[in-house]
């Protein structure tokens, strides 16, 4: 009993990486976000269902959130339309990570809601309820522990309370990380085993002879024009197959329950089934495509990068006062958006770390004026130029390369430096003098561009 136990809490609970919740986070919101973009229910669909109230038969969990309205209340187009874009702006929130657990519950309430509605006039189809879960769940799961501005701004928030630059740590795990993840894996295989269990009650072993295939290929191949999909219906043994292919593949995808490693190959295969779906048959189970982004390992993804940078002996320093709370800020903000660990940072006033700097001459109060950048080989940037080329390092800032390079940046960026550097003193307070001058124009190096 201990032994099966321990299976169960390993199941669930055995610390599993942040990151990986956090990118599901991003990639279930962001698939979402754009499918209601695309369903634009407001300008189509919604103004029809209106006018035919007399067939409106609400879903329970409808009922359930009208009742401040009473229950199963009937909703109004504006209402709707409020709905539809208070939902909008909580998946943004979501997406961004700001008071996350809160907007991803109000996101998957108000997607429920208008999923919901639409099925609530006698007409239902499954594809949206994985997704609809999979918001709910997330909802409960601390997803916003990394990649969010919640996690961004607990750590500015850490410098304030004590003023030191620590690298955050991406890899971060936590008990409670895994189970969401999980979740979804026994979401997939209860929905494929029952596709499995309902194929061959129906039809048994018949279902595999490749005619049925051959009929919905030829079908949909026919109504939306497709060539590739016309080429595969005329091919009967490779629609027997790929039958047969499905049906083994659906009626073990549970096996990755007990065998989690067995993901690395159920996963592909499963994204590689709806996409040939998609590809041949036009029908866009969208939401199980994006879903599958809950399996890939972004946090080995993210380690091996990191492993590859360490291995570099030669990586970008970057060399900033660590008297300096605004200093620290710019640190924490940088390393925040440092997956990869592109960027090595430097605290001028720790002489250990900067003893390898020695032969640039690089001096202190030059380092207190301007941040300095300092590639492999031993070019210098200072000031604006050291952030504009620290954007071609950071792939998070490759936004801002165009910002960073428009007409003039290379002489308003300077000036905007310097003014923040002299105004400093007004919103920020330091245990130093250093930050009064830190970013004024250094008067002993030439800048870089």
């Amino acid at each position: 009993m201990k032994s099966i136990a321990k299976w169960w809490n390993d199941q669930w609970f055995r610390p599993a990486p942040l990151l990986d919740l956090a990118a599901f986070r991003i990639v279930a919101v962001g698939a979402q976000l754009l499918l209601m973009i695309n369903w634009n229910p407001l300008a189509g669909e919604f103004p029809h269902l209106v006018q035919l109230r007399y067939l409106y038969q609400p879903l329970f969990v409808i009922r359930i959130l009208s009742l401040p309205f009473g229950w199963g209340a009937f909703p109004t187009m504006p209402t709707l339309h409020a709905i539809f874009w208070a939902t909008v702006l909580f998946g943004v929130l979501a997406l961004v990570g700001l008071w996350t657990n809160v907007v991803m519950a109000l996101f998957a309430i108000g997607c429920v809601y208008l999923q919901g509605f639409a099925y609530s006039f006698q007409e239902l189809h499954h594809p949206e309820a994985l997704m609809m879960l999979a918001l709910v769940t997330l909802a409960l799961s601390p997803c916003g522990r990394r990649l969010s501005l919640d996690d961004l701004l607990q750590r500015l928030s850490g410098v304030n309370a004590r003023p030191k630059f620590h690298p955050g740590d991406l890899l971060a795990e936590s008990p409670y990380a895994r189970w969401p993840i999980r979740m979804m894996a026994w979401l997939y295989g209860l929905i494929y085993l029952s596709a499995a269990y309902w194929k061959s009650r129906n039809a048994g072993l018949a279902w595999m002879n490749g005619y049925t295939l051959q009929y919905y290929l030829l079908q949909d191949a026919l109504r939306f024009n497709i060539p590739i999909g016309l080429w595969m219906a005329s091919r009967h043994g490779l629609a027997v197959l790929l039958s047969a292919g499905a049906m083994l593949f659906e009626a073990t995808f549970w096996l990755v329950i007990p065998f989690p490693k067995l993901l690395a190959l159920y996963a592909p295969a499963g994204f590689g089934m709806h996409a040939g779906i998609l590809l041949t048959m036009k029908a866009g189970f969208w939401e199980y495509l994006a879903l599958y982004g809950a399996f890939v390992p972004w946090s080995a993804i993210a380690l091996r990068a990191r492993r590859t940078s360490e291995r570099q002996a030669e990586a970008p320093s970057l060399v900033y006062d660590g008297h300096c709370y605004l200093c620290l800020r710019s640190m924490t903000v940088i390393d925040f958006f440092d997956w990869a660990g592109r960027v090595r940072y430097h605290d001028l006033e720790d002489s250990a770390s900067m003893a390898k700097f020695s032969d640039l001459g690089i001096q202190k109060e030059d380092a207190r004026r301007e941040i300095h950048l300092i590639l492999p080989g031993g070019r210098i940037f200072r000031g604006f130029f050291a952030f504009r080329r620290l954007c071609w390092t950071m792939p998070a800032f490759w936004p801002l390369l165009p910002l960073f390079y428009a007409p003039g940046a290379s002489i308003v960026g300077p000036a905007v430096y310097a003014r923040v550097a002299r105004a400093r003193r007004r919103f920020i307070v330091c245990d130093t003098g250093s930050c009064e001058i830190h970013g004024a124009p250094s008067s002993t190096a030439a800048r870089s561009s």
